[in-house]
């Protein structure tokens, strides 16, 4: 991802449906598991989705999807955002 490339969410099913069309209302380029049609599926599959669509992951299950993160391939690096409120 470039610098200067806007960040893409893909919100998982644990977040609020809503939270993804507010989202694009405001902008965002952001889906929801349920509008794409990958509901209950494992968090591994979840995980290769966003990274094969280019785009973040946001949840509130961080203990499962830190498990699963890995180093980039390119760089050597994990990036890793984790907000908390």
């Amino acid at each position: 991802m470039a610098e200067d490339e806007p960040i893409r969410l893909f919100i998982d099913e644990d977040v609020w449906l809503g939270l993804a069309a507010a989202l694009r209302d405001r902008g965002f380029d952001a889906v929801h598991v349920c509008e794409v049609a990958r509901g209950g599926l494992e968090d591994r599959e979840q995980m290769a989705f966003a990274i094969q669509q280019r785009r973040a992951i946001l949840t509130h299950n961080k203990r499962h999807y830190t498990s699963l993160s890995s180093p980039n391939t390119t760089t050597g690096r994990t990036k890793r955002i984790t907000a908390s409120w």
